[in-house]
Parts: C-alpha cells; sequence; structure tokens
C-alpha cells in the first residue's frame, strides 16, 4: 500500500526542537515505512524521506495578498498532484478541507487529522468538501466530544504515540526536582508551576519556546516568571529530544497545571515512558492519559496539585512506564492505524 501523508509547512519532519504535530508525521512515516509500506510526504524543507518522494513547500512562498494567496493555493494543488501517482490512502495532518481541492476530487480515502482543538462543525467541514471519502481522526474523546457527529463510520480517535524504545527511564533514582515542559504561557500555566515549586520548596526545571508572537506570555513571563528565577527554578530554554529525555527520566514528575482544555500533550506520554509521574489539572485529554493514583494525579485545584507535589513519592515508576507501554507506543499507533487504512480501503 502506498500513502501519502501532508504535513504543515512550518517545521521539519522530524522537529529538532518544539513541534508535536511534526513528531507524529514522523511516528507514523517511519512506522509504516518499517511495515513496507511506501510513504510519499509533502511537508516543511529538510523534512526526511521514508521510501517514497518527499516534496518541500512554504505556504506563504508568494506572500499574504490576494494573489499571493491564489499562488500559494495553485503551489499546493500542484504538489498534491505530484504526489498522487498510485497512492492508495491520504493521511493529511492540515486540517482545512477546503485547501484540499484536488485531493477531495481523486476519489481516494482521506484522512484529517486534528492535533488541535476541533469545533462543533468541524465534521460537517470534511463531508461537506469530501462526502464520499472524507474521514475526521481525532487524538482523544474529549476532542472529539463537542464535534456534530452525523457518521460514526467516518470518524476515529487514535491517541498519540511515542517511541518507547527511545524514551525509557534511566537505571539511577530520580533526582530531587519537577519538570515542566511545553510552552511558557497562560493556558499552560507556567506561573502555576513556579507558585507550586515555591510552596513546596521542591525544586522545578522549565524547558520550552517562550514565542516572539505571544505578547501576553511574554508578559506573564517577564511578571510570574523570571523574578523567580534562581537556582531552585531554572529555565533553561528549549531543548532536542536527547535532553527531554534525561531530564524526563531523572525528574520526579512532569507538572502539568493546564488551564485549557488540550486535545493531547505528548510530553504526557513521553514522560510516562520513561517512568515518570504525571501531576495535571482534570482536564482536556489529561482525564484520559493520566491513571489518578496509579501513573499520577489529576487535580481539581491549586490544593490538589500542592499535595500531588508532596505525594509523588506514592506513584509506582514501574507503573507510568507499564501504562506508556500498553497503551501510547508507536507499535500500537501503527497497529491501529492499520485497521483505518483496512477498514476504509
Amino acid at each position: 500500500m502506498k500513502v501519502l501523508v501532508i504535513a504543515p509547512p512550518f517545521i521539519p519532519v522530524p522537529p529538532i526542537l518544539y513541534g508535536g504535530l511534526e513528531r507524529m508525521v514522523y511516528n507514523l512515516c517511519y512506522g509504516l515505512h518499517s511495515k513496507g509500506y511506501k510513504v510519499n510526504l509533502l511537508a516543511a524543507e529538510n523534512s526526511l524521506s521514508f521510501g517514497g518522494t518527499t516534496n518541500c513547500y512554504k505556504i506563504y512562498r508568494y506572500g499574504k495578498n490576494i494573489f499571493g494567496r491564489i499562488f500559494n493555493w495553485v503551489e499546493f494543488q500542484t504538489q498534491t498532484i505530484r504526489l498522487i501517482e498510485d497512492v492508495d490512502i491520504i493521511h493529511s495532518f492540515i486540517e482545512w478541507p477546503e485547501l484540499h481541492f484536488f485531493l477531495n476530487k481523486s476519489k481516494r480515502p482521506i484522512i484529517y487529522n486534528h492535533q488541535n482543538p476541533c469545533f462543533p462543525n468541524t465534521f460537517q467541514r470534511i463531508i461537506k468538501k469530501n462526502h464520499n471519502f472524507g474521514y475526521l481522526q481525532c487524538i482523544s474523546n474529549n476532542q472529539m466530544k463537542d464535534i456534530q457527529i452525523s457518521n460514526f463510520k467516518k470518524t476515529f480517535v487514535t491517541y498519540n504515540c511515542v517511541d518507547t524504545n527511545f524514551f525509557k527511564p534511566k537505571l539511577t533514582k530520580k533526582d530531587d526536582f519537577v519538570f515542566f515542559l511545553g510552552r511558557l504561557n497562560y493556558n499552560k500555566g507556567i506561573d502555576i508551576a513556579v507558585n507550586l515549586a515555591k510552596d513546596s520548596n521542591i525544586p522545578l526545571i522549565i524547558a520550552g519556546p517562550l514565542r516572539e508572537n505571544e505578547k501576553e506570555a511574554k508578559i506573564l513571563f517577564e511578571e510570574k516568571v523570571k523574578p523567580f528565577l534562581n537556582s531552585e527554578i531554572r529555565y533553561i530554554g528549549e531543548i532536542n529530544d536527547q535532553q527531554k529525555r534525561n531530564l524526563l527520566s531523572r525528574s520526579r514528575a512532569l507538572i502539568v497545571p493546564n488551564r485549557w482544555n488540550e486535545p493531547f500533550g505528548i510530553m504526557n506520554i513521553e514522560a510516562l515512558a520513561c517512568g515518570t509521574p504525571i501531576i495535571a489539572t482534570n482536564k482536556g485529554s489529561l482525564k484520559e492519559i493520566v491513571r489518578h493514583g496509579e501513573t499520577g494525579y489529576l487535580c481539581n485545584d491549586y490544593g490538589d496539585l500542592l499535595d500531588g507535589m508532596k505525594n509523588i513519592s506514592f506513584i509506582s515508576n514501574k507503573n507510568c512506564r507499564t501504562d506508556a507501554c500498553n497503551r501510547f507506543s508507536s507499535e500500537k499507533y501503527i497497529a491501529d492505524t492499520e485497521k483505518i487504512y483496512q477498514e476504509i480501503c
């Protein structure tokens, strides 16, 4: 079977630093290639090839004015036409079915994978543009619950995955710190993580991007994070996979004080694979990822989060690792994806 996989054009596959969506594209392409599939990939520059053809593109190559947008649209159609030959199925991580004009008319199944929050009309948009061959793939039940779905045979839930052969525990015991990993903004609760470290007297290491275009995040960092940075609360910037594995495997817990209903944070299952429990707010997909009292704590308020910090030692690191391998491994993800392919092809 030959698959066309489409990724956004901003970050290469695989990503070097931040890029959860691109990490999932890589896991999919690598896993399918390992099982004998030929994979054509449309992605950002410097992306890898997986036994097929890799075409790279820039979404705003011709600018954002009306003429630039037209040329950008034409380029996307041209690139997909180049890659569609002999393809049996299309797996797109771009959430705009309207953009896939030619592909929607190619009479090949198209799975639209959504890694971001969905809207009530998400499924309706897909069916409107591709009634017979359009499918929706969500990454958690929580993400899917608010979508208006008229045909459940065209919708799937497939949890994101982690390479459990790469992300794994260290042989040594845990170090005395907790870890915050992700964008440093209000929704991710970076200020809450800092307060938890101060109130629990447990050292905190913070890693992740502070984006230039997130002005409110920069203000939050300057006012609620930066003044408290010291030897016990450290910000180390963005990190690569090797650094992430090292810190996750050494930390006592991953702190996830989300204020939003995140569809599925990949860093959570990376932590579990490293044998590291999660202390998180009881929101979004975290309710599906964390087994309360077994692989971490789901918390309803700040007091619960603080109690979780103080009771980290009661969570078995071995249980975390086992749960990650059973529910979130790359092997399970590819097996679940193959079932979808077989069902719709």
